[in-house]
């Protein structure tokens, strides 16, 4: 069926990550996008908020246009036993299917690429400057702003390899979807690449190191306010960076030397270990962000319990209030009976 699964627990285990990236790439982005919209009452910080649920978006896009080509194709190819996929290049209709998914998907991975990079950018720009005013005045409508034209840049970088080069869309028997024919060397097409997606990496890692350099800073000052979101935007470009970089290593060597054939684990490898970045997201946001995750458990135990979000969370500082003002009658009150002398 696919050369480089050798054995039947290989197959079951590809298909398996295929359904859990699959379900958790677009029901935990959906949820991301529906929390964050309720979430935007309570934060001020409304700039960072529209990006995250744009790169969302991006990523239920993503997971729809690549990861269910994928899972279907692995089924077709798995139950009829033939080499045959869904999108066959003899039919214009699979044909036509192919160039869609093929080209609609790099736009949302693209998009999410300068998404990341606006908002380690901005992260970074609030921690080295807390108190400038120019920081805190992005406001959702700036936001927007900013979001739109991501989204137009990563349309305009996608389609440009297929004008200016022969760059085609094909099936990959390997990823098991359609993707961009890399077989043929091409010094624009490479140097496209690297300035669209290498090039926004390295920006990344680099504000990274900065992130951590205030980080450490606000841990020493006790700031903790101050290392929430750093912490998340850390993580959430870090994971970026490590299921992004085996796919870039994979893709400059073979422009480089054109030995696609010997690499065809690192090809598939390389291709299903950046599902990583689609569904891992959502359990950035929630376990990073305390704030964040009581919002996401208020939202689920309102649609249990039927109440609303607002009356849960009135519920439950009602609560902590009333045992931190009781606390310190209750322990002169233990203190009087274990020592009664005391208050004599």
């Amino acid at each position: 069926m696919m050369l480089y699964l050798n054995t039947p627990m290989e197959t079951y285990m590809l298909g398996f990550y295929l359904v859990v990236a699959l379900t958790l790439g677009v029901v935990g982005n959906l949820f991301v996008l529906v929390a964050a919209y309720s979430y935007q009452s309570i934060d001020s910080d409304g700039f960072s908020i529209v990006l995250i649920q744009n790169l969302a978006a991006g990523d239920v896009l993503c997971t729809i246009l690549m990861v269910l080509p994928s899972l279907y194709n692995f089924c077709h190819l798995a139950q009829e036993s033939s080499t045959s996929p869904l999108f066959d290049q003899q039919i214009s209709l699979y044909r036509g299917l192919c160039l869609l998914t093929g080209y609609a998907g790099y736009v949302p991975a693209e998009s999410g690429t300068l998404l990341i990079l606006v908002i380690t950018a901005y992260k970074t720009c609030r921690c080295a400057a807390p108190f400038s005013s120019a920081a805190y005045h992005l406001n959702k409508a700036a936001a927007k702003v900013v979001a739109l034209g991501v989204w137009c840049s990563a349309a305009v970088v996608t389609v440009l390899p297929m004008v200016l080069t022969d760059a085609q869309i094909v099936y990959d028997h390997h990823l098991l979807r359609c993707v961009y024919d890399r077989s043929k060397s091409s010094f624009v097409r490479l140097s496209m690449y690297i300035l669209a997606t290498v090039l926004p990496m390295i920006l990344i890692l680099s504000l990274n190191f900065v992130l951590l350099k205030f980080g450490f800073k606000s841990t020493s000052r006790s700031n903790h306010r101050n290392t929430k979101a750093p912490i998340t935007v850390l993580c959430l470009s870090g994971l970026f960076l490590l299921s992004s970089l085996p796919y870039i290593v994979y893709t400059i060597i073979t422009a480089l030397y054109g030995i696609q054939s010997r690499f065809e684990t690192l090809k598939a490898f390389s291709g299903f270990v950046y599902y990583l970045n689609l569904f891992g997201n959502p359990f950035i946001y929630t376990l990073t962000n305390a704030r964040f995750y009581r919002h996401c458990k208020d939202l689920v135990l309102s649609k249990v319990s039927g109440m609303s979000s607002r009356e849960i969370r009135r519920t439950r500082n009602f609560s902590m209030n009333s045992s931190s003002n009781r606390s310190p009658r209750l322990n002169v009150r233990m203190s009087e009976i274990t020592n009664p002398t005391v208050t004599k």
